[in-house]
């Protein structure tokens, strides 16, 4: 009986629990192992931790505050998007055309319509009847003629509706917007064609977004109402 009351493992020692009894020279590493550790750890360290601290205290649960790295010019400015479409990034332009590429494009997109190119292989087969081999029951004029009357008007209908959008587009692009200026301190007009990457600007009430925006600050209670 006193046998069985004893068999088993032996009671762990003071202070140590069973399994993770440790011998004196592995303690002795794990301390100096701990020790150097902290020698080596950087005060910077230490230094932006702080600094992170004291930059989230006041923000609420999922706000952040974005600083710039290395100055104003380099972050808020970036000359790889300015310099785009020849230092106009945020000029609008929808029409389709040029002087040069009007009718090109124009017969481009009407021959991909199936009717359209059933009536040219129409075209096709009675230019060649009448002068290639000089038979055609029908009269090349009756289908060449109006085939390219319907073409041609097309073009000029495609070119009336560019034309129209080119003059929404200067309305557009010429439309004034309040930009701050930090060297003067002050507000000056913009056109919506010349606003660029990183520019500050003013937009009163009910008023529209000359480019896509981030929102700083509003003028009352923090809030802001965007009508899309």
């Amino acid at each position: 009986a006193n046998r069985a009351a004893h068999s088993g493992p032996p009671p762990p020692a003071s202070g140590v629990l069973p399994g993770v009894c440790r011998s004196p020279k592995s303690s002795l590493r794990m301390a100096a192992q701990k020790a150097q550790g902290e020698r080596e750890s950087p005060a910077g360290d230490v230094g932006s931790r702080n600094a992170r601290d004291s930059l989230s205290h006041g923000l609420d649960e999922g706000e952040r505050r974005i600083l710039c790295k290395f100055g104003v010019s380099d972050n808020v400015r970036p000359d790889s998007l300015n310099d785009q479409l020849g230092g106009k990034p945020n000029f609008l332009r929808t029409t389709q055309f040029t002087p040069l590429t009007w009718l090109p494009k124009s017969l481009f997109n009407q021959f991909k319509r199936i009717a359209n190119i059933y009536f040219l292989f129409i075209a096709v087969i009675v230019l060649f009847g009448t002068f290639v081999v000089d038979f055609s029951p029908k009269d090349w004029k009756s289908k060449i003629g109006p085939f390219v009357l319907v073409l041609f008007w097309t073009a000029c209908k495609d070119l009336y509706e560019d034309l129209q959008r080119r003059k929404d587009d200067r309305e557009e692009n010429m439309r004034i917007a309040k930009k701050f200026n930090a060297d003067l301190q002050t507000l000056e007009d913009v056109c919506w064609c010349d606003v660029l990457v990183g520019d500050v600007l003013l937009i009163p009430c009910d008023g529209a977004f000359p480019a896509d925006l981030l929102l700083l600050k509003t003028a009352e209670d923090e809030t802001a109402f965007i009508s899309t």
